[in-house]
């Protein structure tokens, strides 16, 4: 009866033993590949799209890139590699629509001639591109705040910034006179403005704190003797 027992508790161990150790061959491979970009991309724009392999894990995540759909006056130039080798990253590419109607091509994730991901590039033309790009400028210039301060500073910037990345890429568009000045007089303040460090006012504070309480103890203490 012994020996039953003794032979189950064999078995029993050798079965969890070798559910436990992962076969040395077992290779993850890759499912797909997301990749995001823009909605609508500008006639003359440099785009930078996301990509994330999937599972994150694969062991050959070496990707080609490509772009199907390209006709007689659009471009599109890989600013970045048009290969990759990482699970996640960023490609960028420069795009140049010169026909006067909006053109869709399409980016595609490849490996070993599979497609793994892709996704639509939505290139405007040259008209609906300074029409969206005005309105994009009225809201962005419209929220900036009159007055710079460590609250709002940060996002100043970077609106600042977007405007700027936007006048930089469009540079036949020009600004009413009352846009115009609003936004070169919060240039202005974001780049004279210095925020302060708030590491150090709060560790200044909590010193002058310590030490008055040290300096209160002190004084009761002496005056309890």
């Amino acid at each position: 009866m012994k020996k039953v027992f003794l032979a189950i508790f064999m078995m029993f161990i050798f079965v969890t033993v070798n559910a436990s150790v992962k076969p040395e061959d077992e290779i993850i491979k890759m499912e797909n590949v997301k990749v995001e970009v823009n909605e609508k991309i500008g006639y003359n724009e440099e785009v930078k799209v996301k990509y994330t392999v999937n599972p994150r894990d694969a062991k050959d995540v070496n990707l080609m890139w490509s772009i199907v759909g390209l006709e007689d006056g659009v471009t599109v130039d890989f600013v970045s590699s048009s290969t990759t080798n990482s699970s996640d990253g960023e490609i960028v590419l420069k795009v140049n629509n010169t026909l006067d109607r909006d053109v869709v091509l399409t980016l595609k994730a490849l490996q070993k001639g599979e497609v793994y991901g892709k996704v639509d590039l939505n290139i405007q033309s040259r008209a609906n591109t300074s029409e969206r790009v005005t309105k994009e400028l009225d809201e962005l210039i419209g929220s900036l705040d009159e007055e710079i301060n460590n609250d709002n500073y940060e996002d100043n910037k970077s609106i600042v910034e977007k405007v700027d990345k936007l006048l930089r890429e469009n540079p036949d568009l020009r600004l009413g006179d009352e846009l115009n000045n609003k936004y070169l007089a919060a240039k202005e303040s974001v780049n004279n403005f210095k925020p302060e460090n708030k590491g150090v006012v709060i560790g200044v504070s909590a010193g002058l704190a310590a030490a008055f309480s040290g300096l209160l103890y002190w004084i009761f203490k002496k005056e309890s003797k």
